[in-house]
């Protein structure tokens, strides 16, 4: 490994604090991949019109003889089935086997603005950064960051690191007799104290009531998932109504949830969520 690659590496951790093997790798993929930020896909077999029998042909001929997109920060093309499979052994992202996060790195008045994206399958924040990188939600979706998106629709994205959980911009917050204190899920998605507490009140009374179930926060909701095939998954809204609902199946004593409950939010320092 020669010196320049080595200064690159240092360079890129002093901006990005990634370990030295992950600064090694997304220093090679700056090298390797020309076309890192081309994401390529196959468009959807669907069409539209007033005519349904035309409309139901168009999308039976689509999906018989698909069209291919490629497309960047700033523009997307048709490209054939060739040019698709060549821009992936090029470095191109295929969009079934990952996420493009695009956002714009801005200079002069406004370079130390930074956005962050959702993940497209579980919803949760990821913190776009300052560099290109490759890497992958904690929820195991992997993801690119390229800065190719035009100004203009940045203006719109979700401006500096943000709660990973709840959206709250990554700062100092109010805690009622508490101190405020934030987590890292990844380098990339940190956690607020509040969203914290109910992660651990949430699998602490999980635990404790139903043993053989674990539970999760996905796309903004509560999910229960039994690995009794007695019992069926549950979704809710907030995990009060997900408790309501494994006392309206029996599963736990209302009074004994209620009690461990509210005593774990009270010493948390946080209201019923």
């Amino acid at each position: 490994m020669g010196s320049k690659f080595d200064q690159l590496v240092k360079d890129r951790i002093a901006k990005t604090g990634e370990k030295w093997s992950m600064a090694v790798r997304n220093v090679r993929l700056q090298e390797q991949r020309p076309n890192f930020p081309v994401v390529v896909g196959q468009m959807p077999a669907v069409a539209s019109g007033v005519d349904p029998v035309a409309v139901s042909k168009r999308a039976d001929e689509l999906a018989r003889n698909p069209l291919y997109f490629a497309g960047t920060g700033g523009e997307e093309h048709l490209i054939t089935r060739e040019e698709h499979d060549r821009l992936i052994r090029q470095g191109a992202l295929d969009e079934s086997s990952g996420q493009m996060i695009r956002a714009h790195r801005f200079e002069g008045q406004f370079e130390e603005l930074t956005f962050s994206v959702q993940c497209e399958v579980c919803h949760r924040w990821i913190w776009c950064g300052t560099e290109q990188r490759e890497s992958a939600c904690i929820c195991g979706n992997p993801y690119r960051v390229a800065f190719d998106l035009i100004e203009h629709f940045a203006w719109g994205m979700r401006d500096y690191p943000c709660c990973a959980d709840c959206g709250t911009r990554f700062e100092m917050q109010p805690v009622t007799g508490g101190v405020d204190d934030w987590r890292y899920l990844s380098r990339w998605q940190p956690q607020c104290w509040p969203c914290r507490a109910q992660d651990t009140i949430a699998r602490a009374i999980v635990a404790r009531h139903l043993p053989y179930s674990d539970v999760r926060r996905w796309r903004g909701r509560w999910r229960l998932e039994n690995h009794d095939s007695r019992r069926e998954d549950l979704r809710a809204g907030s995990f009060g109504e997900l408790l309501t609902q494994i006392v309206a199946k029996e599963w736990a004593d209302a009074g004994e949830l209620n009690e461990m409950f509210t005593v774990l939010c009270r010493e948390a320092r946080i209201s019923p969520f």
